[in-house]
């Protein structure tokens, strides 16, 4: 069976009145088996969080991770979306530069910086940082460059402030991408997201309670979710020098680096959608943490499946 599009353009002439509408171009053509397979979709990844305020001169730095688990993606747009509240200025810039982990050091060609006008009070922002479009540099071109087949992708996103300074600073990557439609088995069995580092701001550590997703888990799909503590903001074991050691991803009852949480997604209709995190030893009394999402395409976590999970929250519970 063939598929037919058609576009079809009015000229609309008013005259006393009256309205004629009059065609001026019909094209009628067969969409190829490529075009029918094609799909768009738009996904948002979390990319950097600051709750403590960022004085002049300073700056933050943020690893994040984006996953695709399509065939043949293409990038057709992207864009970071910047927000914070800054302090009161005569003038004060912001500069955003975003690259791939281990293919370079920042700044790169993509570093664009704003100007942030002055209300003379506290003033909420929000930028949409796109790379630098003037000189070709743009955030989009980039990555569709990097994102040309199913997998993880890890980044490094640097905010530098000056001028005054910005407080309850946030981040999130919007990539939008088209992708040729699976047919049976042609997701890959896995995909990985790990979250960026959160402070808990607790100084001698946080008690780490529970653990839930939010978004929808097709039948004979898996979400494994793991979590990793620690006393150093880059995940070292060695605190205060925090100079040797990793992240360490554990969860389920044995608490070990095989083994996960599978709790089902919070859609209202779960009762027990937050899983306790127990691991003790592990997490608890620690300040700094990270997540860990797996997306399996079987339940088996193993077989490369026909059908994808979709995960839009991660929520973890902890106390001081």
């Amino acid at each position: 069976m063939s598929v037919v599009g058609a576009s079809i353009a009015l000229l609309f002439l008013y005259f006393s009145g009256y309205r004629r509408e009059f065609p001026l171009v019909q094209e009628t053509h067969a969409l190829t088996p490529a075009e029918t397979n094609t799909k768009i979709k738009t996904l948002t990844f979390f990319s950097l969080q600051n709750q403590t305020i960022i004085a002049s001169g300073g700056s933050v730095t943020s690893d994040f991770s984006v996953f695709v688990g399509e065939q043949s993606p293409v990038v057709k747009n992207a864009y970071i979306e910047v927000e914070g509240v800054t302090k009161q200025a005569a003038s004060q810039t912001i500069t955003i530069d975003s690259i791939q982990q281990g293919t370079g050091s920042l700044p790169t060609p993509r570093v664009r910086t704003f100007a942030i006008d002055s209300s003379g009070k506290d003033n909420p922002f929000t930028i949409l940082y796109r790379g630098d479009e003037t000189t070709g540099n743009d955030l989009a071109a980039y990555l569709a460059g990097i994102i040309t087949s199913p997998g993880p992708y890890t980044f490094t996103i640097k905010v530098d402030v000056s001028g005054a300074g910005v407080s309850l600073l946030g981040a999130r990557l919007a990539l939008l991408y088209q992708f040729t439609q699976s047919a049976g088995g042609a997701f890959p069995a896995t995909g990985t997201v790990i979250s960026p580092t959160f402070n808990t701001y607790a100084v001698n550590g946080a008690t780490f309670n529970s653990i839930l997703w939010k978004g929808a888990k097709p039948t004979g799909t898996n979400v494994r979710l793991q979590l990793a503590t620690s006393n150093c903001p880059n995940g070292e074991t060695n605190p205060p020098v925090c100079s040797t050691g990793t992240w360490n991803y554990v969860g389920g009852a044995t608490c070990l680096a095989n083994d996960y949480y599978t709790p089902p997604p919070d859609d209202g209709t779960h009762a027990d959608a937050a899983t306790p995190l127990m691991c003790y030893n592990e997490f608890n009394n620690k300040r700094y943490f990270r997540y860990k999402v797996i997306l399996c395409s079987s339940s088996n976590c193993t077989d490369a499946g026909n059908s994808t999970p979709q995960v839009d929250d991660v929520i973890v519970n902890w106390s001081p």
